[in-house]
């Protein structure tokens, strides 16, 4: 059976500030930390280069997109 929670003023009932410090959060060791990071930077590293790539792309169509529309105005072609 689900309690009803009820707040007053900035709390939500028995859920209050006092409680969720005591909450647990596991955390592993540091050094599994630095792996995760160096992990994130290696991958964040390669998702800047594919929006790079994206972006000269979208340059490139953009300019032959423009130049067989000039060709077609223009009746060459």
């Amino acid at each position: 059976m689900q309690k009803e929670i009820s707040s007053k003023g900035g709390s939500a009932g028995n859920f209050n500030l006092g409680r969720i410090k005591s909450f647990l959060f596991p955390l592993p060791p540091l050094e599994i930390q630095e792996r995760i990071v160096a992990k994130l930077d290696e991958l964040m590293h390669h998702c800047d280069a594919l929006e790079a790539s994206v972006k000269e792309s979208q340059n490139a169509n953009n300019l032959l997109l423009q130049q067989v529309l000039r060709e077609a105005l223009e009746g060459g072609g």
